[in-house]
């Protein structure tokens, strides 16, 4: 199981290495600064539609496999 916060983590590492703000990323993906914000601090209850949009724009993609 992942954890929201590695991937909240992994999303502001991205967004902060292709050098962009919250606010730019949040006019590329149509997603608020504020879930943008709770995404990268870990907060649950963000939509997966929203974390998979904002991935996608980073040039990642999220991937489930069953449990062996």
């Amino acid at each position: 199981m992942i954890k929201s916060h590695w991937i909240g983590s992994l999303i502001k590492e991205e967004r902060v290495k292709l050098k962009l703000t919250q606010k730019e990323l949040s006019r590329q993906t149509g997603i608020g600064v504020n879930t943008l914000s709770s995404i990268e601090q870990g907060f649950s209850g963000v939509a997966l539609e929203k974390i998979e949009k904002v991935l996608s724009e980073l040039g990642w993609e999220l991937d489930a496999h069953p449990y062996d």
